[in-house]
């Protein structure tokens, strides 16, 4: 019996059609999805979810069919896009956290429409809540008052001058001069100005307080040596500096001095007819000069300024028994070699009287 030859099974391809149900449900339009999703735990999230949903796993079923054209391949679970919470995403900082510039100069609120601020174009400056009205440093301030202002209410600088207290070092009250009759008003504002320790400054235009403000903030960490006076290092200078202390010597008569005699020296021993031939030294200056450099440092007191009087000692001065035997003495056995320092407030014209 011949054996039996099992022929090669045939590749059978299967068409599966869908039911009306599937068909019903794939032509029926799609939910819009929601924009919240509540959590399992009964309370929705507090910030934007962005962690996309995990595909169910091989045990678990969608719940939504997939509507798929194409009913001959094998459909597959779809995860739902990611849910996103709506919200600002950079929070403003309260206005207590403002970023505060250093290099700028700080405005108060108070002062939003000064034409000043238009004119402010060398620095910078930005708006914050300070108690002054511009604060150009750490211990710098400004008031602004405008004397129109200061005729409808005279009050208010007095004020404004209080709250800052004791707050800063340096306390500016910048005037605007912007009336005709600037008498009465600015005699008040000068003395609201002193009375407070505040340094006073007018200005005649909104341009020429910009730039005092511009100033006063460009030269915050400059030391005081730029405004200060310089002496130099050479010879000539240092004569010139020297000489021009006494009353009258001027520096071509310092040019004159040092020309005739060379230096310092020559001039300190030169007598009054050296001094007095030299072309432009009047006899007032020679004398000065020569007083200068020749009178004592001490002067011998005169013998009418000795005397004791017994009103003296009857007043209840305590005086030992040589000082009152001195008063009773005559005139006469006074001693005249009593020294007392020089008066530096002494005119130099009644120095000279006392010497004769």
């Amino acid at each position: 019996m011949p054996e039996d030859v099992t022929p090669n099974p045939t590749k059978r391809r299967v068409i599966q059609l869908p039911s009306l149900q599937e068909v019903r449900a794939a032509e029926r339009p799609a939910a819009p999805p929601s924009l919240f999703r509540p959590s399992s735990s009964g309370h929705q999230s507090s910030g934007p979810d962005y962690r996309p949903s995990r595909p169910p796993g091989p045990g678990t079923t969608s719940a939504v069919p997939p509507p798929s054209g194409d009913f001959g391949r094998p459909s597959y679970p779809v995860s739902a896009p990611p849910t996103l919470l709506y919200g600002p995403r950079h929070p403003q900082a309260p206005p207590s956290q403002q970023q505060i510039n250093p290099n700028a100069v700080l405005v108060s609120k108070r002062q939003e429409g000064n034409p000043v601020l238009k004119h402010m174009r060398n620095v910078r400056w930005q708006f914050t809540e300070i108690v002054p009205d511009y604060q150009m440093g750490a211990q710098t301030c400004a008031l602004f008052l405008s004397l129109r202002y200061h005729l409808l209410k005279p009050t208010y600088i007095y004020g404004r001058i209080k709250e800052l207290q004791r707050a800063f070092r340096t306390r500016v009250l910048l005037c605007h001069v912007d009336v005709d009759d600037v008498v009465e008003p600015l005699a008040q504002v000068t003395k609201a100005a002193l009375l407070n320790d505040c340094t006073l400054i007018c200005a005649w235009s909104h341009e020429e307080c910009a730039r005092y403000l511009e100033t006063y903030k460009a030269y915050e960490s400059k030391p005081a040596d730029a405004i200060q006076g310089r002496t130099e290092e050479d010879y000539l200078s240092k004569l010139t500096a020297a000489l021009t202390t006494v009353r009258g010597v001027n520096k071509t008569d310092v040019l004159t001095l040092g020309g005739a005699f060379k230096t310092a020296a020559g001039v300190m021993r030169a007598n009054m007819q050296q001094l007095s031939a030299l072309p432009g030294i009047g006899p007032t200056k020679v004398r000065r000069l020569h007083e200068t450099f020749h009178e004592p440092f001490r002067k011998t007191l005169r013998q009418s300024q000795l005397r004791l009087t017994p009103s003296t000692v009857a007043q209840g001065a305590s005086l030992s028994a040589s000082d009152v035997a001195a008063v009773q003495a005559p005139a006469e056995s006074l001693p005249v070699d009593l020294v007392t320092p020089l008066d530096p407030g002494q005119d130099d014209e009644e120095l000279a009287d006392d010497l004769d």
